[in-house]
């Protein structure tokens, strides 16, 4: 994965990111925008940087966890979607 932008919006206290991974043909954007207020600003790349990974990090876990809850409640797997495209 490759960090293309990262800065910081002094007005809104956010840092803006954009990330980038290509596969082949296909390609994998992330934008966002993670709240972060800066007191210093000696330091700021590395906060920025920490605090952007920190945020994909939650967001993975939310995923994993919405995901594991759909299986148990709807009975839906991964393997199950796949085999329905098996034509």
């Amino acid at each position: 994965m490759q960090l293309n932008k990262l800065g910081y919006d002094r007005d809104r206290r956010v840092v803006e990111f954009s990330m980038r991974r290509s596969f082949d043909e296909t390609a994998i954007v992330i934008t966002g925008e993670v709240p972060m207020m800066v007191i210093d600003s000696s330091g700021l790349r590395t906060a920025a940087k920490a605090a952007v990974r920190q945020a994909l990090l939650d967001a993975a876990d939310a995923l994993t966890d919405k995901a594991a809850a759909l299986e148990v409640h709807e009975g839906i797997r991964p393997e199950d979607l796949n085999a329905a495209n098996d034509d």
